[in-house]
């Protein structure tokens, strides 16, 4: 997901059956443990350290040099301070085995009333 997809997770559902849990999480998302890939919206391929741009090249890249960006929710709710909105974000090796954040359309239905010619 981008970031921008995910920014506000009071309005969103967890999916607890294909995400990540831990024992306090409850049915929402984990924190620390739920550090996850995240899709920045950039317009560029960037392999840098910089959170928002680091892209993995376009999430085409493997390599332990080259970098893209990373979300989670804090943990540590002293702090006080998180980077952007309730997320802290930073960068890892496109090399780093993590997790992704994903939104998806829920499934609405709408029933129509039958419409009868006389």
């Amino acid at each position: 997901a981008s970031l921008w997809e995910i920014a506000d997770p009071s309005s969103l559902t967890y999916n607890t059956a294909l995400g990540q849990t831990t024992l306090d999480s409850g049915g929402g998302p984990p924190t620390i443990q739920g550090l996850g890939w995240v899709r920045t919206g950039y317009n560029f391929s960037d392999v840098s350290t910089t959170p928002g741009h680091a892209n993995c090249d376009n999430w085409t890249s493997r390599s332990n040099v080259d970098n893209g960006s990373v979300a989670v929710l804090p943990h540590d709710w002293a702090a006080g301070v998180q980077d952007m909105h309730v997320w802290d974000v930073g960068t890892r090796a496109c090399d780093f085995k993590l997790g992704v954040w994903c939104a998806q359309d829920a499934l609405q239905f709408q029933y129509m009333p039958a419409l009868m010619k006389r």
